[in-house]
């Protein structure tokens, strides 16, 4: 897929997420939430955030667990912008810029 595809997808994906968002809070937030629907709709995006991140962490975390039993050596591991190295055997801690994935496992 080139780069300029995955982008468009990449947008796509995020304005449907957004949309689904704010039909959630429209819909739901009146029925269960009596607060403002600023508040709703930030509850409703930091659940997509921790949930989403919590999500590919322990998705790429079943890379490291079979790739080590099958006998890699595992080299870096990227969740979002977060990314741990092997150096040495130690893992060192970085930010990086995200690709086209939400995470990766290097061996």
């Amino acid at each position: 897929m080139t780069k300029k595809k995955s982008l468009i997808y990449s947008i796509i994906t995020y304005v449907i997420t957004f949309a689904l968002i704010i039909f959630c809070v429209i819909f739901c937030g009146k029925k269960f939430y009596y607060d403002s629907p600023i508040k709703v709709f930030l509850l409703f995006l930091a659940g997509a955030v921790v949930f989403g991140f919590l999500n590919a962490f322990f998705h790429e975390l079943g890379h490291i667990v079979s790739g080590s039993k099958n006998g890699f050596k595992i080299l870096a591991f990227t969740v979002w912008f977060f990314k741990w190295t092997r150096v040495k055997d130690k893992f060192k801690f970085s930010f990086t810029m995200i690709g086209n994935e939400a995470g990766y496992t290097d061996s």
